[in-house]
């Protein structure tokens, strides 16, 4: 074979392999945008049922599955010319030459379609994880739009109607709550005038971090925790961050969930709702400060009315101290 013809029959196999390959990734892609346009994007009333959720979690899959099996029979079907042409230029040659093209075809041939399996396979593994992430998107979950509206809805209900979703950390088993000792923090007086309440609303409000999509097992609450604590020490405020527990329906609603703190000039101490942007308040028991340790207890020690907070530097410091996560 001369050297033009090794070229174009090279060339043809690089295009029909990335064509087939382009088809594989276009469908994972399509698919995903499906899901997720069909997943409920307001809070309706009566509320999408998790039997229904998660029926509809079930036929997006399927389409998903669906349109992976017809990429994978374009590209075999492209695999299939790409070996027709390649022996069309073999039956110009002779002799060795001949055999060693026709060679070539068929490993081509092969290569092609084990490449196309390996695109279904990994197209299928993509369905089932969006099936799965579907699936927990259904399950229903505390959501607050505030510290008195709070009700039961799914993730992603929740977050389009910029609520906070509530449970993110793992609850403590066992045992009654008891009662522990406490540091009490006074709380900020958020109705008083105040330029650097006015300047940490701008920069809270500037990171967008409440913007951020609310993603099971990859980024929660202690993840937006985290992100706007880190952005606040950044810009120079002295942030800090914050778990809690809360038992017996006290807190509105019994949650285990992370904030974001800020200790003031004053030494006063306000709470920020990272996936909202807003103050939230953490005083349970209404008696004007906010009583927390520094410490992480594995019992139910309450610190606040039937509540526990636990205040840290940072998550790595809530991390080393035994903060589950």
């Amino acid at each position: 074979m001369n050297k033009d013809g090794k070229k174009i029959i090279g060339l043809i196999s690089i295009f029909l392999f990335i064509l087939a390959s382009f088809i594989v990734l276009l469908t994972i892609t399509s698919g995903k945008q499906h899901l997720i346009s069909e997943l409920p994007t307001e809070n309706p009333n009566p509320p999408l049922s998790l039997t229904q959720c998660k029926s509809l979690c079930a036929k997006n899959y399927t389409i998903e599955v669906k349109n992976c099996s017809n990429a994978h029979r374009n590209a075999i079907r492209h695999c299939n010319e790409l070996k027709k042409q390649m022996l069309d230029e073999c039956s110009i040659l002779k002799g060795k030459e001949r055999q060693t093209c026709v060679k070539n075809a068929e490993v081509e041939g092969k290569r092609c379609k084990e490449n196309s399996l390996e695109n279904l396979n990994i197209c299928k593994n993509e369905a089932r994880k969006d099936l799965m992430f579907c699936k927990s998107l259904c399950e229903p979950i505390t959501c607050c739009l505030n510290d008195s509206e709070c009700f039961k809805t799914t993730i992603t209900q929740c977050r389009n109607e910029k609520g906070a979703v509530m449970e993110c950390l793992p609850t403590k088993h066992g045992g009654k709550p008891r009662i522990s000792q406490s540091q009490n923090f006074t709380l900020f007086n958020t109705t008083a005038q105040s330029d650097w309440l006015k300047n940490l609303t701008d920069i809270i409000n500037s990171t967008n971090i409440s913007s951020a999509p609310y993603v099971p097992g990859n980024y929660v609450c202690h993840n937006f925790t985290d992100d706007l604590e880190r952005n606040l020490t950044a810009a120079g405020y002295n942030a800090t961050f914050t778990a809690y527990w809360c038992y017996n329906n006290a807190g509105n609603p019994t949650v285990a969930h992370a904030v974001t703190d800020v200790h003031a000039p004053d030494g006063s101490l306000l709470f920020i709702e990272p996936q909202t942007g807003q103050i939230t308040n953490l005083d349970f028991d209404s008696d004007g400060n906010t009583e927390a340790r520094t410490h992480h207890e594995n019992a139910k020690k309450l610190t606040d009315d039937n509540c526990e907070i636990e205040v840290y530097d940072n998550k790595a410091a809530a991390l080393a101290a035994g903060v589950p996560m």
